[in-house]
This record gives structure tokens, C-alpha cells and sequence, in this order.
């Protein structure tokens, strides 16, 4: 089953008749089970790398977006849905948000070649100074060059506000 692929998500009512969400958890089950199963509902998601998996009516999807389609129902292909804490893994709906594919880009962790430590900042060694930059729609823009690194993520938190709403 190919869980890359963006396919029209079900209707929350169709959601509705066949799962039910805990809140404690943020887990999907099946409402009726099969009779090989037992009585017992069954957790509906497997692990397939980073993202839970569940599949619908012969068709995969990856579980945050079900879990956001049982609540809000106005979910399209074209919609991100956004891990607020970044953990992948938790499914809570408070943790969910619908956003765009820039804002959830925004939301992602300290690169691994990251050498400043804080998000959107970087040394140049031509000016000798601590640059801020921040990525809008897939364009850079430079914020400005700092001499300390705390100062230069400062700038960079505040065009997040600008430029998405949010710093962190």
C-alpha cells in the first residue's frame, strides 16, 4: 500500500461508524471487530517509519490526518497536518493542527549540521558575525547580522511571529 500518496480522506461521518478515538492516548479503535479478534476493540495503527498507519475502506492513510478528519471533518489533500509538540507519534488532538505545508516545515527540529544551536541562525565567516535568516513559500530571507547568537535568534523568533503567527 503506497501511504505516500495523498487520496481523498472519508467522511467524518464514516469515521465516526467505524472508529472511535481515545483521548487519554490519542489512539484509534475499531469499533466492531472481526470475530477471529475477539470481543475486545483493537488498536487500528501500525508503525511504518516515523508516522503511525491505518488503513480505511482498502485504502492507507497515515493516522494524525484520520484522527483530525473524526474531529473536524474538513480535511482536504491539499492540508497539512502539523504535530504542534513534534512528536510524531503523539496523536492527541490537541497536539494537531491544520496548516499548510510552510508553517509544518517551520515546525521542525535543529538540523543535525547546525553548529549555532538555535534554529534560523548561522555563522558567517566573511562578516564574522551570527546571520539570522528565515525560510517563507521556499524563499530565504535574511533577517540581519548579529554579533552574539542569542541576538540573532531573537530576530529570527520575532519574524516567525511575522511571518507565521507563532515564535516557537
Amino acid at each position: 500500500m503506497d501511504f505516500l500518496k495523498l487520496r481523498p480522506m472519508p467522511s467524518k461521518d464514516e469515521l465516526q461508524v467505524l472508529l472511535r478515538y481515545e483521548t487519554e492516548t490519542g489512539f484509534l479503535f475499531w469499533k466492531k471487530t472481526n470475530k477471529r479478534a475477539g470481543s475486545m476493540p483493537k488498536y487500528t495503527g501500525l508503525k511504518h517509519c516515523q508516522y503511525r498507519r491505518i488503513t480505511v475502506s482498502r485504502v492507507g492513510y497515515i493516522e494524525h490526518r484520520i484522527i483530525y478528519q473524526l474531529h473536524y471533518g474538513d480535511l482536504t489533500t491539499q492540508d497539512a497536518i502539523d504535530h504542534i509538540d513534534r512528536d510524531k507519534t503523539n496523536n492527541k488532538i490537541e497536539n494537531l493542527r491544520k496548516s499548510d505545508v510552510y508553517l509544518n516545515n517551520q515546525n521542525q527540529g535543529d538540523r543535525k549540521n547546525n553548529t549555532s544551536g538555535y534554529k534560523g541562525v548561522s555563522w558567517s565567516k566573511q562578516r564574522q558575525q551570527w546571520r539570522a535568516t528565515i525560510t517563507v513559500k521556499n524563499k530565504h530571507k535574511h533577517i540581519g547580522f548579529f554579533i552574539c547568537k542569542e541576538k540573532a535568534y531573537a530576530a529570527y523568533l520575532d519574524a516567525r511571529v511575522k511571518y507565521y503567527g507563532f515564535a516557537c
